[in-house]
């Protein structure tokens, strides 16, 4: 006969085992009125030096700077939020800002390209540095691409404005904010929000404004949408990327934010 106490601990490793999709099925559902947002880690890119919350970090790490001299960092699994997703594809947004850079380091080639993202600076760093030191040549296989032609995009204003992903046009949504990795603050230098305002990180859209064709639409401070100069350094980049849920796997975690789901390429 099995003891109570057992017999509990079986079923509840039986419930848990039940919670966790099997290796290799993936189902990544989108945002939720109910249970919010499923997070997964794909993909490594330097985040961390000392370590901390960034919500709760980031301004002691904006008075800590290393530009004049810094220090080589170590790749850590990047955490997304799965905006919305399928059996096709799935659209994951980068939870923290990365990385500061211009849009583009010039206005007026700006205009004359009217903004288009992928022959931005930006773009291709994005689409070429930036592509591969965050993924293997496995997990960019994994990766759709986008209607742009980009493997790594931005968000849209009118992506931005979808509340059908837990965002919309709510200027006080704290899901539009964005808090910064300490190598994006400390190494890159993009601008932090004082303690007062959040400590939060303003970032980049890729629309252009609809007036000042030389600025670029970003996030602002209370989660408004706003423009800035295309030629701002210290704006921040918070990637996003398609996703084929046939080519990858699910290794570990819950989906949650503290126990993301561990995406890898199938088969490795």
């Amino acid at each position: 006969m099995i003891k109570k106490r057992g017999l509990a601990g079986i079923l509840a490793l039986i419930l848990l085992m039940a919670a966790i999709p099997a290796l290799g099925e993936v189902s990544l559902p989108g945002y939720s009125a109910d249970t919010g947002y499923t997070y997964v880690t794909f993909g490594n890119y330097p985040q961390w030096i000392d370590g901390g919350d960034p919500q709760e970090m980031a301004w002691t790490w904006s008075r800590h700077k290393l530009l004049d001299n810094p220090p080589e960092v170590d790749s850590t699994p990047v955490l997304w939020r799965v905006l919305t997703g399928d059996e096709e594809q799935v659209f994951l947004l980068s939870e923290y800002v990365l990385f500061a850079m211009a849009m583009h380091p010039s206005m007026k080639e700006y205009v004359e390209i009217k903004g288009f993202f992928p022959e931005t600076q930006l773009g291709k760093y994005l689409n070429t540095e930036f592509l591969a030191d965050a993924f293997s040549p496995e997990e960019q296989g994994a990766l759709r691409v986008h209607e742009d032609g980009t493997l790594v995009t931005l968000l849209t204003t009118d992506e931005l404005n979808n509340r059908a992903w837990g965002l919309g046009k709510n200027t006080r949504n704290t899901a539009r904010k964005a808090w910064a990795t300490e190598y994006a603050i400390r190494v890159t230098d993009v601008f932090v929000y004082r303690v007062a305002m959040g400590m939060h990180t303003c970032y980049w859209l890729k629309d252009t404004a609809k007036k000042q064709k030389n600025h670029t639409r970003c996030v602002k401070q209370d989660g408004s949408i706003g423009h800035i100069a295309c030629i701002t350094v210290n704006e921040g980049a918070r990637p996003a990327i398609h996703l084929d849920p046939s080519k990858v796997e699910i290794a570990g975690g819950s989906g949650t934010k503290t126990d993301p789901y561990q995406l890898r390429p199938v088969g490795k």
